[in-house]
């Protein structure tokens, strides 16, 4: 339902405004290729009203993965994404917390173990959940038979998360070595999903003297370069790294392409790359058995593009010439 970056105007619709922009991302969503994505949170459940939908055959999209709200500590900025979040601070609470999503249909957890740079008043590095709230709510996912994907930018809460059980880290801002070893050592590892494309521009055109007096935009760019080192060395270590872009719909219509440019300035190689948005994603979601690679018996979820992205991956940023989902084309 992220149709645009303006949080005040998002806060301002209603349950069925926000249920016709989770329908128009999806349909955009495979328009641009993405076959399969993992929705990270919506108010009221609309996001897997959505998912239900296209199960269903009602409207045309991605095969939608989804949490139902996004669970949190109590935390400056809260605010921000209103309807959103559910505020859980007792760790006792957050198994009827877990329980309620799952009962409503979630696929997975989402909680905010770290502030957020979007969150008016918070800091994006803080950690705001204890160690005792993410073994609580690691446990209560895996007895419900999912798992948590944790919002979590800052260094101790990306070792915290490592340390509790949490599964899928999402952004690992300023992951450094000790965390890659953590991780490494794990019987089950922990697995990272970063996000470039959603604060690329701010970096690439970032200016000292015009941007330093910028909270936004210093923050973005710091956050930006802290991650691309970290989540190289994460990947040559072995690390699974999956496919991650939390950019709102008007961003991926004016620029489709953005995380897979943005990526780019790791060095890790096309190959890489296209790796990470494809097996290492599917892997990640426990979908490899049937999607993730193109093989005999697989779904046969597909694009075709203009161009060779192993040699120029900026073909990525134009519509496919063709997507078919289950062998059909599409038709949007």
């Amino acid at each position: 339902m992220f149709a645009e970056a303006d949080f005040n105007a998002l806060l301002l619709n209603d349950s069925n405004a926000a249920l016709i922009d989770c329908i128009r991302f999806a349909k955009n969503y495979l328009r641009y290729g993405y076959t399969t994505v993992r929705d990270c949170g919506g108010p009221g459940y609309v996001n897997i009203a959505v998912r239900d939908a296209v199960r269903d055959g009602v409207i045309c999209g991605p095969d939608i993965i989804s949490c139902g709200l996004i669970i949190t500590p109590t935390a400056k900025g809260n605010g921000t994404f209103g309807s959103l979040y559910r505020e859980v601070d007792n760790p006792r609470d957050l198994m009827h917390a877990v329980r309620t999503d799952v009962c409503r249909g979630a696929d997975f957890i989402k909680y905010m173990a770290t502030g957020s740079v979007a969150n008016s008043g918070g800091e994006p590095g803080e950690l705001i959940a204890t160690p005792e709230e993410l073994r609580a709510i690691s446990g209560a996912a895996a007895f419900c038979g999912t798992y948590v994907a944790a919002h979590c930018h800052g260094l101790e809460g990306i070792k915290q998360c490592i340390l509790n059980g949490v599964y899928s880290i999402e952004h690992a801002t300023y992951i450094d070595n000790e965390c890659i070893d953590m991780i490494l050592r794990q019987e089950k590892p922990s697995v990272l999903v970063p996000t470039f494309a959603c604060s690329y521009e701010r970096y690439i055109n970032f200016d000292y003297e015009r941007d330093r007096d910028n909270e936004l935009s210093v923050q973005c760019h710091d956050a930006f370069a802290a991650a691309l080192e970290g989540i190289k060395k994460a990947g040559r270590a072995g690390v699974l790294i999956g496919w991650g872009t939390d950019q709102c719909m008007q961003e991926l219509l004016e620029m489709p392409g953005r995380e897979f440019v943005a990526r780019e300035l790791m060095g890790l190689g096309n190959v890489e790359l296209l790796k990470q948005a494809t097996i290492n994603s599917a892997r990640i979601v426990g979908q490899d058995a049937v999607k993730g690679t193109v093989k005999v018996g697989k779904l046969a979820d597909l694009i075709v593009v203009d161009g060779d992205p192993v040699s120029d991956i900026s073909v990525m940023n134009r519509e496919p010439l063709h997507v078919l989902k289950r062998g059909v084309k599409t038709a949007l």
